[in-house]
């Protein structure tokens, strides 16, 4: 994960950090790379255009600026095939990280009408921008999309035939390609038996090796190659996975249809994804939730270091209508140090959530007293306001309340705008540039960057 971190991607002699940390300007992004693609690309100068777009018969290609970054979405139409893409598409994928990856033993043809599911689950337009937009560009997730029915329900037949890849940079989500896997067609069945809820949950994201590498000119070994590694790192939330991929998919549904879905593997990315809303997350489902995973019955840890062991990436817990979680090991994790993510990932979950139950104001319920710890000794969190972090943006700014403060130099701080709340947990000295993710209507949790080690 640390090497996609570094990714660096070379075009027209110019060197830009993909995306990753820093920001697409008029410096940094290759305009000329774009003359041929739209002749008002020169309108990205100001960043300022609130969406431009690339269009064929074939496929899509729009950005738009959102704190001073570019998003993209890259969508393919119906019988799309990737060898009929641009070069100079193809050259802009590559140099923002994104490689077209044939499916393993075929050619460089990606065609949709060679996956099962996108022939059964095809997807309405209106209903994937108004996801992708909204739900995601507004919220400053980092994910790519493959080929998936994330919104496909069978009503929404013929309109249009799926997404290839939503490329954004943010949040630290390892990925890089656009990948057909055969066993998608295979996972049909498992997808039938999904809930309508439970298939706002269904997406992929992959990992490549080879993040910035096109497709074109590389031989057919190394594509199946970089295949059968991608595949070997799909991260889906179904009920059933295939017992030769690297993964194990763990899944748990309880009360109202929420179901919550982790991954167990080597080098990983763990994710968990829910359906859930704040306001109806009571103590009933925490303790529902506690009873599922096996949970002590005091799960609330004296610290935050002890509950989450050092060899821990990253966790980031965002809720709404699509919360996730994400964790990741670092490449030198123990099997047991791995277990022990599995047990810790549920227990930060549940602790998490607690905060929007507990009493907010002390700890004379006892629920969370062990982890938070007041910052006025009256337990009174409202009335201190602290200047933003200087890795904050800009474009959040004030008002941003200290909430609590725990061990070690561990910082909760509560952000408001308007109707959007969002909590950041970090250690100030060492929080660098993954602050700067934090975006309205989420709840996330950093680790800094000091406990990789």
């Amino acid at each position: 994960m640390s090497a996609c971190l570094s990714c660096f991607a070379k075009s027209d002699g110019i060197l830009l950090h993909r995306l990753f940390y820093g920001s697409l300007t008029a410096d940094t992004f290759p305009l000329p790379l774009l003359s041929s693609l739209n002749s008002n690309y020169d309108y990205l100068t100001g960043l300022h255009a609130e969406l431009i777009s690339l269009s064929s018969d074939e496929f899509l290609i729009t950005w738009r600026e959102f704190h001073d970054r570019l998003r993209f979405i890259l969508i393919l139409k119906r019988n799309a095939k990737i060898h009929r893409i641009p070069a100079d598409l193809q050259r802009l994928l590559a140099f923002l990280g994104l490689a077209l990856t044939a499916t393993a033993g075929r050619q460089t043809v990606v065609d949709c009408q060679d996956v099962g599911l996108l022939k059964k689950y095809v997807m309405d337009a209106a209903a994937v921008f108004d996801l992708i937009i909204k739900s995601f560009l507004d919220d400053d997730v980092c994910v790519l999309f493959n080929y998936s029915p994330l919104v496909a329900h069978p009503a929404n037949t013929a309109k249009l035939t799926g997404i290839l890849d939503f490329f954004s940079s943010s949040m630290g989500v390892s990925h890089s390609s656009i990948l057909v896997q055969d066993r998608i067609a295979a996972m049909s069945s498992a997808v039938d038996d999904l809930t309508e809820a439970e298939l706002a949950l269904l997406w992929f994201c992959v990992r490549s090796a080879n993040s910035t590498e096109t497709a074109d000119g590389r031989s057919a070994d190394a594509r199946s190659a970089d295949a059968r590694s991608a595949a070997s790192e799909m991260l889906v939330f179904l009920p059933q996975l295939s017992p030769d991929l690297a993964y194990r998919l763990f899944t748990l549904k309880y009360s109202a249809g929420i179901t919550v879905a982790f991954l167990a593997g080597r080098d990983f990315e763990l994710s968990i994804g829910m359906q859930v809303k704040i306001d109806s997350f009571w103590r009933t489902e925490v303790e529902a939730l506690q009873r599922l995973t096996q949970l002590p019955p005091k799960w609330m840890a004296p610290s935050l270091e002890q509950e989450l062991a050092p060899e821990l990436y990253g966790l980031v817990v965002r809720t709404g209508r699509r919360g996730r979680l994400f964790l990741s090991p670092c490449s030198t994790a123990s099997s047991r140090e791995r277990a022990e993510l599995r047990r810790v990932q549920l227990m930060a979950f549940v602790r998490i959530f607690s905060q929007f139950n507990g009493n907010r104001e002390g700890d004379s319920d006892g629920t969370w007293s062990d982890l938070l710890r007041p910052v006025h000794s009256d337990g009174n969190w409202s009335d201190l306001v602290r200047p933003v972090h200087s890795d904050w943006p800009r474009t959040i700014g004030p008002p941003v309340k200290e909430l609590y403060r725990l061990s070690d130099g561990y910082k909760c701080y509560w952000l408001h705008r308007g109707d959007a709340q969002i909590w950041a947990l970090f250690d100030a000295a060492t929080a660098r540039s993954r602050l700067r993710v934090i975006c309205e209507a989420t709840l996330t949790l950093f680790l800094p960057d000091g406990k990789n080690a």
